[in-house]
């Protein structure tokens, strides 16, 4: 129960395996490239943004339950 893959899926995953090793290059250089002053500009904007809210621990009931304790 082979399946047959069209001949097109085959010519794209044959191009996308030769311009992997292409973009894997190309990245590698751009890291040499790259200066101290580069590396911490790009750190900077990535932590400078801005913050999450903090993730809700509890959830409605609990605190519905925290109030009708205080109002009894």
């Amino acid at each position: 129960m082979s399946e047959q893959v069209p001949e097109d899926l085959r010519r794209r995953a044959s191009a996308w395996r030769v311009a992997s090793a292409y973009l894997a290059d190309e990245r590698v250089a751009r890291l040499r490239a790259m200066t101290d002053d580069d590396a911490r500009e790009i750190i900077a904007r990535i932590f400078n943004g801005p913050v999450p809210k903090p993730i809700e621990r509890e959830c409605g009931l609990v605190a519905q339950q925290r109030l009708f304790r205080k109002l009894k």
